[in-house]
């Protein structure tokens, strides 16, 4: 009879022993699973929403409040050499015939979105990529510009470089 209970007592402890093996192998399961959606919805990938039958991640943000990349000064260096990049200088054409970078397009963004209808053809077929740039960091010109021509869908990337004909200068580019 003792060995009868001892024998159960084994058994009921493996049992036991293997359900409490388990517990964190679940809960590592389930957070990775939670982190999984979260930055799949933080990053915009729809795909696991969709698994859940949600067209829409619910902390996916909304084209119209994405923010447009930066480029920096040596990838827009880099990008130039390979062509393909129209630049779009977003100052006043005044500005503009001071200096400007080479090859660059000239759309003030005060001139209003009449003006802007009329570049878009050039944006449409020069280039592959789209970037808007200003004076510098503290001239906010580029950023509304690159929300407009945003606006006019084109399949282009679009990038702002913000450093401008500042940071250009500063490092040696030419004009």
């Amino acid at each position: 009879m003792a060995r009868g209970l001892k024998s159960e007592g084994l058994r009921e402890f493996a049992q036991t022993r293997r359900v409490s093996d388990s517990v964190p192998i679940l809960a590592l399961l389930l957070i990775s699973t939670g982190v999984g959606l979260v930055w799949n919805g933080i990053s915009g990938d729809k795909s696991a929403w969709s698994l859940m039958g949600r067209t829409q991640s619910p902390i996916a943000k909304s084209s119209e409040t994405t923010s447009i990349a930066d480029v920096s000064f040596v990838d827009l260096q880099k990008w130039l050499s390979q062509g393909g990049v129209l630049l779009v200088d977003a100052r006043s054409t005044s500005e503009f015939q001071i200096e400007h970078l080479p090859g660059a397009l000239n759309v003030p963004v005060d001139n209003g979105p009449e003006y802007l209808t009329e570049a878009s053809e050039r944006l449409r077929r020069d280039a592959r990529a789209i970037v808007v740039y200003c004076s510098g960091v503290s001239c906010d010109d580029a950023d509304r510009l690159a929300e407009q021509i945003r606006d006019l869908k084109l399949k282009q990337s679009l990038f702002i470089y913000r450093g401008g004909i500042e940071e250009w200068k500063a490092n040696g580019g030419h004009l």
